[in-house]
């Protein structure tokens, strides 16, 4: 089986080499370092092959057009789009065929508590710092976690520092810091939860600390998009 992967960069690489551990050939598709450039993919090669695209995010609705020419069964979109008009354009464009956007945080064990809570839930509050100006990277984080906790698909490109809000029940808190931390509260009626992702996922209640060590978010992604789509944690375009 092949995958077309729209990117040459770290991230696009990393996603390589998981599909490669679950027998899927990457061909990818970017710079000269690709196997193939933009301007020389042929069109008629990968007809139902899947496609992820892990470019650099300006260039993903132009990704996307391309990837639709192919033909793929499914297109994957690292973390989403620039802004919500090429989001809305790129609904438009990919609608009869099943398109994803990816973001592994949402395959942490440490979510799997929400089907059970998402009913009771008062408030979420996310603090967020970061040792560099990434905050549009990390915005596309937190919103695919909101939506999943809500269960909604909401949109939201205009993150700042300090306190941001989301809508009437989450807000986020983001800075700048030496310390690496992304936190989220949930408030529920009886209950609090508090969940710290990293390089360990930690989730608090009571007085309970559950740790979950090196969790592979990406490649449990990866395994359930691509044999359960229809029944997968990823946010639908």
């Amino acid at each position: 089986m092949r995958a077309v992967i729209f990117g040459t960069g770290k991230w696009a690489k990393l996603i390589g080499n998981k599909l490669n551990s679950i027998s899927y050939v990457p061909i990818f598709v970017g710079s000269k370092y690709g196997d193939y450039t933009r301007e020389e993919l042929p069109k008629d090669r990968f007809k139902d092959c899947v496609v992820f695209i892990a470019s650099a995010t300006d260039n993903h609705f132009k990704d996307l057009v391309t990837a639709i020419r192919l033909q793929p069964s499914k297109i994957f979109i690292e973390k989403g789009f620039s802004n919500y008009a090429e989001k809305r354009l790129a609904r438009y464009f990919a609608k009869n065929i099943d398109t994803g956007i990816l973001s592994q945080y949402r395959y942490s064990k440490v979510f799997n508590i929400i089907p059970e809570i998402r009913d009771r839930i008062l408030s979420i509050k996310y603090n967020v710092s970061f040792e560099s100006d990434v905050i549009k990277e990390w915005s596309y984080h937190i919103m695919s976690i909101d939506n999943f906790i809500k269960n909604k698909n909401n949109s939201k490109y205009n993150f700042l520092y300090g306190n941001n809000t989301i809508d009437q029940i989450s807000n986020a808190n983001i800075m700048m810091s030496s310390k690496r931390l992304f936190e989220i509260n949930i408030k529920l009626f009886d209950i609090e939860y508090i969940i710290h992702l990293g390089k360990d996922n930690i989730l608090f209640f009571k007085e309970q600390r559950i740790v979950y060590e090196n969790e592979d978010c990406l490649l449990e992604q990866l395994n359930d998009v691509l044999s359960n789509y229809k029944n997968s944690r990823i946010e639908r375009l």
